[in-house]
């Protein structure tokens, strides 16, 4: 959402703008108040806050599901250990630890850029993306592709 102001030494404001000018942040406030000063018009065209945009993503039920399936049975095998999750503005993290108190191994990523959008599912590692698919299913699967620790 674009949102254009227009401001002049001359220009008298109603309740309404000066609540919605509240209620807006102010990215260039220096610029702003130099411009009034000066008496100039200027035109400023804002675009809103990235957080009224994004609002926090989940894992849903069935995705959580699937990733701790996949999860468990490296756990029974003794390969990994730890994992943490994380929800932030347009982003869900699962994190795969070794050790607790390493980098993660793995990084399963939810990433949706618009509500009515799919999310997108990233597989990364410590340094790549290893795996991106629209289907958490094929973010797990592709643990099975990954070399195993067989012990003799």
């Amino acid at each position: 959402m674009i949102t254009a102001v227009i401001r002049s030494s001359s220009t008298v404001c109603d309740a309404r703008q000066l609540t919605a000018a509240k209620n807006r942040p102010n990215i260039n406030m220096k610029y702003q108040n130099s411009q009034q000063k000066s008496g100039s018009v200027q035109n400023v065209s804002r675009v809103s806050s990235p957080k009224r945009l994004r609002r926090q993503l989940y894992f849903s039920r069935t995705e959580l599901s699937h990733i701790l399936a996949a999860y468990s049975a490296r756990v029974a095998a003794s390969e990994w250990r730890d994992y943490a999750l994380d929800h932030m503005n347009g982003v869900a993290l699962f994190s795969i630890f070794r050790h607790t108190q390493e980098s993660p191994l793995f990084v399963i990523e939810k990433k949706q850029r618009h509500p009515k959008e799919k999310p997108q599912f990233l597989l990364r590692d410590r340094s790549r993306v290893l795996c991106r698919s629209s289907n958490v299913a094929d973010i797990t699967g592709y643990f099975n592709k990954l070399p195993r620790l067989v012990s003799g």
